[in-house]
């Protein structure tokens, strides 16, 4: 049946019917999108939508929270950062080399020496496997107020003291085996904190920078050691002993 209206009006009719509906939707396209803003402006919204891309992201951002500066570092900054590894080198090659060899000489009998030598290194060495990942991921997860690594460090120099000191006064091989398991103890809980140091402190574009310190600082321990073992016989391995706790603990407040 045909229309009695006029074309024209057809045609403005369904144009009008055309409009609302556009609106309509439009009313439904801004609504959603009201609705989608205002979720991702949430702020658990990374974490209750993805958890494993939220804890990625918070990771980042505790990363970058604790990345070090990037201001220039001045040469001291490096000399104390590295101090330690003098003292540390400083302590090991005179120790390992010359003072534990002689000390084993004068506690056990000719026969049982190279084996009480190799008894007392390899009980050092299992402890160390074991102490070395397991310090270095405590750190890392330390919320400590005095910073991450700083408690490790002075608590394993501490405890070093006292380790040295057992092992300087010890008069038989079972005191001096416990001085050096403890020893060994203190100084992975000293050391792996402190390797990650450069990294916590030093921005990546000085860090090859800072690694020459270390190294130089090393060198150095090293020889200043080796002066220390030059002259053991004059002075004695007690009073070796009391420098080597000395030197090691200022190189520690140093760093």
């Amino acid at each position: 049946m045909k229309s009695s209206r006029p074309l024209s009006q057809e045609l403005d009719l369904v144009s009008h019917n055309m409009s609302h509906l556009d609106l309509d939707d439009d009313d439904d396209d801004l609504e959603d999108d009201r609705h989608s803003l205002l979720s991702n402006n949430s702020p658990n919204k990374i974490g209750s939508m993805d958890p494993e891309l939220g804890t990625l992201n918070r990771n980042n951002n505790y990363a970058n929270h604790n990345q070090p500066s990037m201001e220039p570092l001045q040469a001291y900054h490096y000399i104390g950062l590295a101090s330690y590894w003098f003292g540390w080198s400083f302590l090991w090659l005179p120790l390992m080399t010359t003072i534990i060899p002689n000390q084993v000489l004068l506690l056990a009998s000719d026969e049982a020496k190279g084996k009480a030598l190799s008894a007392t290194l390899l009980s050092g060495s299992v402890v160390s496997i074991i102490a070395a990942p397991a310090f270095g991921s405590w750190s890392d997860s330390s919320t400590s107020s005095y910073g991450r690594r700083r408690p490790f460090m002075i608590v394993g120099c501490l405890i070093s003291t006292i380790a040295l000191l057992i092992m300087g006064f010890s008069s038989d091989l079972s005191a001096l085996r416990i001085g050096f398991l403890l020893l060994s103890l203190a100084n992975n809980m000293i050391v792996a904190p402190y390797s990650a140091l450069v990294p916590d402190s030093v921005p990546s574009v000085h860090r090859g920078t800072a690694s020459g310190w270390l190294g130089v600082m090393s060198i150095l321990g090293y020889m200043f050691g080796g002066v220390l073992m030059y002259h053991l016989e004059d002075i004695g391995i007690l009073a070796a002993y009391l420098i080597l706790i000395l030197v090691h603990g200022l190189c520690m407040i140093v760093t």
